[in-house]
């Protein structure tokens, strides 16, 4: 995922607007400033900087909808504990998101831990931006996913929801 930024050098104090992203693009690609291995490094960079720069500010690069991406590649299963009307590991459904999500806790909870951390993904939340990302995380976690398809690598985090893009 790619996100617009505010960088400030730590030597000359000048600020300046520049693109990060949390996939590996490659050497190739001249317009990315710099590589993050996840949104959790992005907020560590924005807390404590680094030896040259730190983060100030960042927010998503809006291009599509991210998220479809992840439904379609991982084909998430419905929570059939709290939904009765699908069946254990179903994935095909006339609703997409909130009849996926696995609580963060009883019941819910233990049925995600028993699964291969490849097919776990968690809902959090940073700034009133929310991302899907691999594995299972505890800081900023709202839901967890189970995919029916394993995480064997690629794009690590999904836009889900910017709240900051909504008017109230």
């Amino acid at each position: 995922m790619e996100y617009n930024a505010v960088i400030q050098w730590n030597d000359t104090k000048e600020s300046v607007e520049v693109i990060i992203t949390t996939n590996d693009i490659g050497s190739g690609d001249d317009y990315i400033f710099y590589y993050f291995k996840s949104i959790q490094e992005i907020e560590q960079f924005k807390n404590f900087g680094v030896e040259e720069f730190r983060i100030i500010s960042y927010e998503p690069r809006l291009t599509d909808d991210e998220s479809d991406g992840f439904f379609e590649n991982y084909k998430p299963i419905y929570n059939h504990i709290e939904h009765k009307q699908y069946k254990e590991r179903q994935t095909k459904g006339n609703n997409i998101g909130a009849d996926m999500y696995f609580e963060t806790y009883g019941e819910d909870l233990k049925y995600v831990q028993y699964h291969d951390p490849q097919f776990i993904w968690t809902l959090i939340e940073i700034d009133d931006v929310q991302y899907i990302v691999q594995g299972f995380h505890y800081v900023n976690r709202m839901n967890y996913f189970i995919a029916s398809v394993p995480y064997t690598g690629g794009q690590e985090e999904f836009l889900y929801m910017d709240f900051k893009q909504l008017n109230y």
